[in-house]
């Protein structure tokens, strides 16, 4: 894409394309959710109430956001990373 626009705040629908698996995933009854972002938190803006951020200090593409670590908690609870 040739945008200064973040891909996943594209529109799709009415709504950013990164709203549509950070919705899913809070209907699916996901207790906690992380979006990987990276070192500009462009996205961090844009993210819904109660949704986390975690910073990928390197970007190295699409399939190495997995690997960044999410915020502490306290507690090991089921998470959705987006």
């Amino acid at each position: 894409m040739r945008s200064r626009l973040p891909k996943v705040l594209h529109p799709i629908c009415g709504r950013p394309m990164l709203q549509w698996p950070v919705l899913a995933a809070r209907e699916a009854g996901a207790g906690r959710i992380v979006v990987v972002d990276g070192p500009a938190r462009a996205l961090e803006p844009h993210l819904p109430d109660g949704v986390e951020l975690a910073v990928q200090a390197e970007q190295r593409g699409t399939g190495e956001g997995g690997g960044a670590p999410p915020p502490p908690r306290e507690a090991a609870a089921p998470r959705v990373v987006v």
